[in-house]
């Protein structure tokens, strides 16, 4: 029997690095200053440090992470 899920998984090493690496790349400005999106406040973060409190990296408008998986958690 194949087991499911029950959490969000969790990425850790190499991947959470290549994870930030990917979402920072993707976002940081041409100058190399990594900014918030809506108001232009920069964000002192880069890849490999902590993100707590500091950076999140949420989700596209109508594409909710939890909606997703709690629809995977429940398929029989």
């Amino acid at each position: 029997m194949k087991k499911k899920a029950y959490g969000r998984p969790t990425l850790t090493g190499k991947k959470k690095l290549k994870f930030e690496q990917t979402v920072y790349d993707k976002q940081v400005d041409p100058d190399g200053i990594l900014r918030e999106p809506n108001i232009g406040e920069i964000i002192p973060w880069k890849p490999g440090e902590p993100r707590k409190g500091i950076v999140d990296f949420g989700h596209n408008s109508g594409s909710s992470y939890k909606e997703i998986f709690e629809k995977y958690k429940h398929v029989k």
